[in-house]
């Protein structure tokens, strides 16, 4: 320490512009850099804070898509099944309708070769209410249960929107 001490006077006293190049450090400087490292350290810090946030926010959204999506593919397979349970209904009643003229046909077509075309119409007439009253409860409990799958379908739906939206 001496010999450094000694070294540092001699030094000046050779070249007393030493202290001009070199000259000490000013606290009030090193309290203002050592304030602005904080105050950058603190900024890098809120900027990491917003890039997590975003990320979170980002995350999030795709998960709600996510989900909307499932959802409405979801709803699409069901008015899909829906669709195809009103066209079997449809299939049903021509099936049924041709069924019954067809029957009528042959009936009033029997009925003319044996009798009048008057007695023949009103007995065909006859036979189509028959006809259509012994097919009538089936095509109603077909019907029945089809509106009960789509009841249940239609409570699956709601029931699965409700989740998606308090997911």
């Amino acid at each position: 320490m001496f010999a450094a001490a000694t070294a540092a006077t001699l030094l000046l006293l050779r070249d007393p512009t030493l202290l001009l190049r070199h000259p000490y450090p000013d606290p009030q400087q090193q309290q203002q850099q050592q304030q602005q490292q904080q105050q950058q350290q603190l900024y890098q810090l809120q900027q990491q804070q917003k890039q997590k946030q975003q990320q979170q926010q980002q995350q999030q959204q795709q998960q709600q898509q996510q989900h909307h999506h499932q959802a409405t593919q979801q709803q699409q397979q069901q008015q899909q099944q829906q669709q195809q349970q009103q066209q079997q209904q449809q299939q049903q009643q021509h099936a049924a309708a041709a069924a019954a003229a067809a029957d009528s046909s042959s009936s009033s077509n029997s009925n003319s070769s044996s009798s009048s075309s008057n007695s023949s119409s009103s007995r065909s007439s006859v036979d189509l209410l028959q006809l259509w009253l012994e097919r009538r409860p089936r095509s109603t409990q077909q019907q029945q249960q089809q509106q009960q799958q789509q009841q249940q379908q239609q409570q699956q739906q709601q029931q699965q929107q409700l989740s998606s939206l308090l997911a």
